[in-house]
């Protein structure tokens, strides 16, 4: 499916989504929620599928583990403000768990989701009645996964310090009820 890219409101905003309202946040949250309900439900399906290459598992997971531990060294070298060396630490003491909760996610509601559903590769529309539709692009990365994974990602890039724990909440709500 393709669609024309133009008169999109907040495309290409990641590095800057001080533009971005409640009423963007919940567009989002509401469109890709949509999305996550299609294959929700329906995982043995969705893994036959020809498209769905490489998604995660426990196995492949722990095969990538020095990919993992490099991800690590590179935060650490590249953000030391960010990323201090107790950071590393504990960074490696999880990759280095992941067998052991990586399998707990694999028995979790997963369906198929962006993967990389940022500011980066989402945009809005706005419809003749005034609200907002969801576009999502560059679905390259998709694949099976919690559904949360997008919610998490999203909110990452456009909640400020100091988050409002009621406002998260009510974002997680929203994205749950919607699925």
């Amino acid at each position: 499916i393709q669609e024309k890219l133009q008169g999109l409101v907040h495309m290409d905003s990641a590095d800057n989504t001080s533009g971005w309202t409640r009423e963007h946040i919940e567009a989002a949250i509401r469109g890709i929620a949509e999305v996550h309900s299609i294959w929700l439900g329906r995982e043995e399906e969705l893994k036959q599928q020809p498209w769905l290459v490489d998604y995660p598992t426990t196995q492949n997971m722990k095969e990538k583990l020095r990919l993992w531990e490099l991800l690590g060294v590179h935060c650490r070298e590249e953000f030391p403000e960010w990323f201090s060396e107790q950071d590393l630490s504990n960074y490696r003491d999880i990759v280095h768990s992941i067998g052991d909760w990586w399998s707990l996610i694999e028995m979790m509601p997963r369906t198929l989701i962006h993967n990389d559903f940022n500011p980066r590769n989402i945009a809005f529309r706005r419809e003749a009645d005034g609200s907002l539709r969801l576009c999502a692009y560059d679905w390259e990365l998709a694949t099976l996964h919690l559904p949360q994974h997008d919610l998490v990602e999203l909110i990452g890039f456009t909640l400020y310090d100091p988050l409002d724990p009621a406002e998260v909440e009510y974002y997680i709500e929203l994205h749950r009820t919607e699925i």
